[in-house]
């Protein structure tokens, strides 16, 4: 059932009638058209415009307000995280200027390992030298 409330002058609601009469949405079955006088309140475009807008409000603020309280919960999530990436980040730098200054250290002192283990090597070979040197004599001594 569809109800309009109009209003205007004789030859506005003859129009209008006519326009009913003839007029079919597609695919639609209507089984009567009635026109009654209606002696009541009937409310202009604009205020009918201020209420339909005053409804379609009452439906969208709370649900404006119900995202704003999620994003306010995404944002405080969002400066958590940054939070905790910070403090990983730092961390991270931490440990790469450590690990820099770690193997920027044993590069200095890369070539005194080396020289020293050359030289204990050298001392060692030598010492071995005479321990076999030694047992050889005492080979011979012993008559091995």
């Amino acid at each position: 059932m569809v109800v309009a409330l109009i209003e205007g002058d004789e030859g506005q609601l003859k129009c209008f009638r006519s326009f009913v009469d003839k007029s079919r949405p597609e695919g639609s079955e209507v089984s009567c058209t009635l026109f009654e006088e209606y002696h009541g309140y009937v409310m202009s475009v604009e205020d009918f415009m201020h209420v339909s807008l005053v409804e379609q409000l009452n439906k969208g603020i709370p649900a404006i307000l119900r995202i704003d309280r999620k994003q306010d919960k995404m944002l405080e999530k969002q400066d958590s995280t940054i939070a905790k990436m910070e403090e990983t980040r730092v961390d991270i730098v931490s440990e790469i200027r450590t690990s820099r200054e770690v193997t920027a250290k044993f590069d200095e002192n890369r070539e005194a390992i080396i020289d020293e283990i050359s030289e204990q090597k050298e001392t060692l070979d030598d010492r071995l030298k005479r321990i076999e040197s030694d047992i050889s004599k005492l080979k011979a001594k012993v008559g091995i």
